[in-house]
Formats: C-alpha cells, structure tokens, sequence
C-alpha cells in the first residue's frame, strides 16, 4: 500500500503541536537548538535538509522521510537530488526507500 506522504507531514505536525502543548520548555529548547544548527554556514541549507533526509531513511523514520523531503523541497532540491540522495543512502545503509517495507505502525 502507497504511503500518502503529505499526510504523513500534518499529522506529524499536529502531533508536535500536542508536543509543544505539554512540554512547552523541552520544545522550546528543541526548536532552539535545531535553528541554531539550520542555518546556512559552512553547508547550505538545501544541503543539510538532505542530509537530514538521508539520517531520516537511513533510520526507517516515515514522518521523519516525509517531512525533511517536503524541507528538503522548500530549500530548493529538486526531485533528482533527494532521488539521488535515496540512491546513495540506499547502498550505504540497506535502507533506502527501496528497501522500506510497509510500516506495522507510525513508531520510528
């Protein structure tokens, strides 16, 4: 069964709004720290979101992979460089989308 992965992205945004509900410093300071590391330095941002996606295939995280893809997107990738960027992870990892099978549940 195909996986509807824009889906994927709103639920895992409700979810993290849950998130921020209850645990409102813990998130702060996770938003925090993942801005701080998200801008353009010596790797452009485009850069680091695929990067962020191939640690997202690589560890078979489904809300992970759908929501730094669309990231990913919105920094500028094209559609050949996240595919590429599966191609290279896949190999390296023997878990590339290739070799993703169909989640039991939404866990990572």
């Amino acid at each position: 069964m195909a996986k509807n992965w824009l889906d994927m992205v709103t639920e895992l945004s409700a979810e993290v709004k849950v998130l921020r509900a209850g645990a409102p410093d813990v998130m702060k300071e996770f938003s925090a720290m993942a801005m701080a590391v998200s801008g353009p330095e010596a790797l452009d941002s485009k850069t680091k979101e695929l990067i962020t996606l191939a640690i997202s295939v690589a560890v078979r995280c489904d809300p992970c992979i759908a929501f730094h893809a669309q990231a990913a997107v919105k920094q500028g990738a094209s559609r050949d460089e996240v595919m590429e960027e599966d191609a290279e992870v896949g190999p390296k990892s023997s878990s590339g989308i290739v070799n993703m099978k169909p989640s039991r549940d939404k866990s990572c």
